[in-house]
């Protein structure tokens, strides 16, 4: 009966742990992702590179990156996949509905397209304090 109790608070623990990890990093697990019901055919991987101003649509734990899915400011929706390697390049921190500033640079032996770069774009009052640009409707997952 003991080690029945013991594994029953393990469970709830690591439970309660995964559950503050999603809060904090706002990704979606493979199968809440598929739960969910989010679109993806319209997502693309880019083709050219460069700087553009996107909106941050929803992001998901892969098998070892974060995939990110975005919504240009010219209406194109890309997918682009970040590593741990590079700290996610700050994305696992960032909440989904964040307008970002997003670089994406060619490699030079394969040619192939990564992201590279990925800043929010700051929203600033007249006092001079700069915060994210987060809209009000912006989701909590988890």
């Amino acid at each position: 009966m003991a080690k029945l109790e013991n594994t029953a608070a393990l469970l709830t623990e690591s439970a309660v742990r995964k559950e503050d990890t999603m809060e904090k990093i706002r990704a979606l697990s493979k199968a809440q992702f598929a739960q969910s019901g989010f679109d993806t055919s319209d997502y693309h991987f880019i083709t050219e590179p460069g700087t553009f101003t996107a909106y941050l649509d929803l992001k998901v734990w892969g098998k070892r990156c974060l995939e990110c899915f975005f919504t240009f400011a010219d209406g194109r929706k890309i997918i682009a996949c970040t590593f741990p390697e590079a700290d996610y390049l700050g994305l696992a921190d960032i909440p989904i509905g964040t307008n970002l500033r997003l670089t994406f640079e060619e490699t030079v032996r394969s040619k192939s397209i990564y992201l590279r770069k990925a800043e929010a774009v700051l929203q600033c009052n007249k006092q001079g304090t700069c915060v994210p640009q987060v809209p009000p409707q912006a989701q909590k997952l988890g």
